[in-house]
């Protein structure tokens, strides 16, 4: 039976956070050394954009993979427990 594979990953999610903070999109301030020396260390996506006007709505769709939807997040439907999520890999 061949070795699973399973990669420690951690992701980052940073609320009310604008790419113009960073030095890798051309802040020149340094206010971001931590972030900015895990971005060069890491796989960094750069091209990711909202897809909804609400927080909530942001971290569904990182955390589970689903789209904004119309009505409630998520979060606040009923029978929302044993979702297929990152979590779950």
């Amino acid at each position: 039976m061949a070795a699973i594979n399973k990669p420690n990953i951690v992701m980052v999610v940073i609320e009310s956070f604008s790419a113009d903070f960073l030095s890798r999109f051309g802040n020149p301030k340094n206010i971001t050394p931590n972030y900015d020396s895990l971005a060069n260390e890491s796989i960094f996506f750069d091209n990711i954009y909202a897809t909804g006007t609400r927080t909530v709505r942001g971290i569904e769709a990182l955390t589970l993979c689903v789209p904004p939807t119309p009505g409630n997040s998520i979060v606040r439907r009923p029978n929302n427990d044993n979702l297929f999520s990152i979590a779950t890999i």
